[in-house]
């Protein structure tokens, strides 16, 4: 897989040992596991967010999920984020010349404590091969250092 950012790598399906957790391998060979295939693990507020969004799967239009957390961030500063998420619809999409089925999820963040930010994240599910192939987002206050994305190139294992 490989997307408009450079970023290159291979999905390799869910850890057998947890379907929540989706497995990916870099170019240089190392091995990392994704929490729905969204966040790299561990982060401090894993057991949050794998509550929180394990009501939104299976993916179907309609289906939604919030839920509040406390992350810590590399400093030891501690944050209060609230999210929500929704699967909005079934969408097709063209990546690299090739139509693919997906379902889009809007997932809204908000910083609670500081109170920095406001976004919402736009995701594009490939439903064939269960793997995040965009990303769009809209920062509606604050600042945010996260970019959207495109895959440009989809392969399989």
């Amino acid at each position: 897989m490989r997307y408009n950012t450079g970023a290159s790598f291979t999905w390799d399906g869910p850890d057998p040992a947890d379907p929540a957790v989706c497995l990916r391998t870099t170019q240089a060979g190392q091995q990392q596991r994704f929490m729905y295939g969204l966040r790299i693990m561990p982060f401090s507020y894993e057991p949050a967010f794998r509550r929180g969004l394990s009501s939104l799967w299976p993916l179907s239009p309609g289906r939604t999920a919030a839920f509040d957390y406390t992350g810590t961030q590399p400093s030891g500063a501690r944050e209060q984020f609230s999210e929500s998420w929704s699967v909005e619809r079934a969408e097709r999409i063209n990546i690299a010349g090739v139509a693919r089925d997906t379902l889009v999820v809007r997932q809204t963040q908000r910083n609670v404590v500081p109170g920095l930010y406001l976004v919402h994240y736009i995701w594009w599910l490939d439903i064939e091969s269960r793997v995040w192939i965009k990303m769009d987002i809209e920062i509606v206050q604050g600042r945010n250092a996260t970019q959207p994305f495109q895959a440009t190139i989809l392969s399989r294992p």
